[in-house]
């Protein structure tokens, strides 16, 4: 019996892109591959911030998927930077206050989202002219051209959106409120990214699949000095300023011999310190085994759909101290007890004071709540039991 055929829509992939959108799609695809014929289809942009054309048009088999790739029409320009500048000066004088953004009409929106990028007429005249071959369409991320234009060129009852939306500025754009109507289901990866999508988008309710969390067995790195890890890419809209400055202020009025360890790519310049130490990128079991030796995870991220590295911390068995206006990270510690959040420099101190003072068995009973809600939400197989039920 011929398997059914399930196309995913991402705006790039390639192995050496870790993290985010496109490597949940690829985790997705290997986690249906058995249960259906999978394509995936993009672009040959390899890089994000411009969509510059770098891989090979055309289709490649990888791992039993079939990979198909179309050119995008144009990279990324200054006229972008400025809509962009626009967009986030809007926020900025909100002072705060979020509501859809009605000031900019439909036709801007769609401008700012078509030289946001990647556009690609090849990728969109692909999907309208081959959609029925197709049993499902899958589209992942809510935020790119690939997403918003191609799910124009599909017919609704074919499609699934997986939009890892976040509070972000571009998800106030109004034109996104359309989704709803131009997709049968959308799966969700948390209850807090639901509720975000039901007061931004009065999205409908949907399945929460999650994402699968590896926890392989390692033994804890053992370091001279106690250490606080970082793991993911080094970026101030990751938090990771704030997280430095932070952590320095602490030890300023707190010394001893407590260490910031960073794993990942910087997107800025790490100030040169002793107490900080850069590791650039790690592979994966050196990852886990920082993770078990580290005194606590930190993840200072105010813009997470889901956040990866924290519950592979969690799984790890090591306490967490994450930003608690992001509501994702928030439920993952409520719901756990596994950990405490912060908003501030000032309550990520308290929060380090906290972590310094557990004794061995607070540290063992938060190690074993870490460890069972991943078992419970994030096993692979209850994600892969999810995905299968939703296409079916």
């Amino acid at each position: 019996m011929a398997k059914r055929r399930l196309a995913i829509i991402v705006q790039r992939c390639h192995e050496s892109i870790v993290g985010g959108s496109e490597a949940l799609a690829w985790l997705y695809a290997k986690l249906l591959s058995e249960e259906f014929a999978v394509d995936i289809i993009t672009t040959t942009a390899l890089e994000s911030t411009t969509w510059k054309n770098e891989l090979g048009a055309g289709e490649e088999r990888c791992g039993g998927i079939t990979l198909r790739r179309f050119e995008t029409d144009f990279e990324r320009t200054e006229y972008f930077h400025r809509l962009n500048r626009l967009l986030n000066s809007y926020f900025t004088k909100s002072r705060g206050t979020r509501s859809p953004l009605n000031s900019w009409r439909p036709a801007l929106q769609e401008e700012f989202l078509r030289f946001q990028g990647p556009y690609s007429t090849t990728l969109l005249r692909y999907l309208e002219r081959e959609q029925g071959n197709y049993d499902v369409i899958v589209f992942f991320t809510y935020l790119f051209a690939t997403t918003y234009f191609g799910l124009r060129s599909t017919d609704p009852e074919r499609t699934i959106l997986v939009p890892t939306l976040h509070d972000e500025p571009p998800a106030y754009m109004s034109v996104y409120r359309s989704y709803v109507g131009y997709t049968r289901q959308m799966i969700w990866l948390t209850e807090a990214e639901y509720r975000l999508g039901k007061r931004l988008w009065d999205a409908e309710e949907g399945p929460v699949v999650g994402i699968p969390i590896d926890v392989p067995k390692v033994e804890p790195q053992i370091r001279r000095y106690p250490y606080l890890l970082y793991s993911g890419r080094i970026d101030p809209s990751k938090g990771c300023e704030m997280l430095i400055d932070g952590f320095l202020d602490y030890k300023t009025q707190n010394p001893s011999n407590l260490k910031l360890v960073l794993t990942g790519d910087p997107q800025f310049d790490i100030k040169d310190h002793p107490d900080i130490i850069f590791e650039g990128r790690v592979d994966n079991e050196t990852k886990f085994q920082l993770m078990k030796g580290a005194l606590t995870f930190v993840m200072p991220s105010k813009y997470e759909s889901f956040s990866i590295a924290t519950l592979e911390a969690m799984g790890q068995g090591t306490p967490v101290l994450v930003n608690g206006n992001s509501e994702v990270l928030r439920d993952h510690v409520l719901n756990s007890g596994a950990g405490r959040c912060f908003q501030n420099e000032s309550e990520f101190g308290a929060a380090l004071d906290w972590v310094f003072e557990l004794g061995d068995s607070e540290r063992t009973e938060l190690s074993s709540k870490g460890k069972q809600y991943v078992q419970d939400h994030y096993s692979l197989q209850k994600v892969r039991e999810k995905l299968i039920a939703v296409l079916s």
